[in-house]
């Protein structure tokens, strides 16, 4: 396999073990195994367990803005309604997972804002640029006549990505997706509702 693929490998594992057990809870170990590649393979590609941990933070989060971006970026389909289809497309997602993994930035951000700086900021930054293009999108609904004028965008889109996060912490703590519907209700159905 090319080193680019073992690195590849890795990081898939890991995200996933992560989503799942948490950073302190996934061993290196744990990983080589479901990577099923030597442990030099690791160190040939990552200095150390959190160099690791935050290459699979930015790998995910890059993977979700993508995802978020191209949802928004579809014309053919009205801003907000293009908005409420990626979370519904992202809580099915957590639903045929039995409701237990969630967001790993969400996750780690509550495992670790408060013993490491290097993962708190990466993840405060991650979900501004993801709350910068919600407002994007917003900004782009009222122009089009589909979202009150008064908005202020910015502030929106932050308690946005605040509720999602939210819902995605009571989801696992309820193991349901009760409090992923509040949400979309709440944000689509109430606040943004023309």
């Amino acid at each position: 396999m090319a080193r680019r693929d073992t690195k590849t490998l890795l990081l898939q594992c890991g995200i996933e073990l992560m989503r799942e057990h948490g950073y302190h809870a996934t061993g290196i170990h744990d990983i080589l195994r479901a990577a099923e590649v030597p442990k030099g393979s690791f160190y040939h590609h990552f200095a150390s367990k959190e160099d690791f941990g935050l290459a699979a933070v930015r790998r995910y989060a890059d993977e979700a803005y993508a995802s978020l971006d191209q949802a928004l970026s579809d014309d053919s389909q009205p801003p907000l309604y293009r908005l409420r289809q990626f979370f519904a497309g992202v809580f099915a997602s957590w639903d045929q997972r039995s409701c237990r993994e969630g967001c790993l930035l969400g996750n780690l951000g509550q495992e670790l804002a408060d013993v490491n700086d290097a993962f708190r900021s990466v993840i405060a930054q991650t979900l501004e640029q993801w709350s910068t293009r919600i407002a994007e999108c917003l900004t782009e609904a009222q122009q089009r006549g589909e979202l009150d004028p008064a908005i202020d965008v910015n502030y929106m889109a932050s308690q946005i990505i605040d509720g999602f996060e939210g819902a995605a912490l009571r989801m696992k703590l309820v193991k349901n997706t009760q409090p992923l519907d509040g949400f979309l209700d709440l944000f689509f159905d109430q606040l943004l509702a023309a």
